[in-house]
């Protein structure tokens, strides 16, 4: 009877749960706040790193990630940037909701992430008083 060696991996790298993430590593030279746009996503940190990590993320992060790339792709219509800018001011302020995930100042870069939206056009903030 041939024994199946527990510690090889399937063939297909992204589906192996035993592959430890690409770490990349940032030059001490550089300075993490022109790391992304929008002067780091307003110094949100989560999105920072989220935006600069390359690897697969889970389902809700992957949609939070390709938000980020809308918002400042210029060569996405203006209507969808403004509609990614949203989605995130959403999500960072649902964030604050939770006691356990409250970030100092999430309600200041929310009011950043409206306002961008505002700027590309949404007539969703104005529409709904927000």
């Amino acid at each position: 009877m041939k024994h199946e060696d527990v510690t090889d991996s399937p063939v297909d790298d992204v589906d192996d749960p035993l592959k430890p993430p690409q770490w990349h590593q940032v030059p001490f030279s550089v300075e993490f706040t022109s790391a992304a746009p929008l002067n780091n996503f307003f110094e949100e940190f989560f999105f920072t790193l989220l935006h600069l990590y390359n690897d697969d993320v889970p389902y809700p992060l992957q949609r939070i990630k390709q938000k980020l790339a809308h918002v400042w792709e210029e060569s996405i219509s203006e209507s969808e940037r403004a509609q990614a800018a949203l989605s995130l001011a959403e999500h960072v302020v649902a964030r604050t909701e939770s006691r356990d995930a409250l970030i100092q100042n999430d309600m200041v870069r929310a009011v950043h992430w409206f306002e961008l939206a505002i700027k590309l056009g949404s007539s969703f903030v104005y529409l709904h008083g927000r």
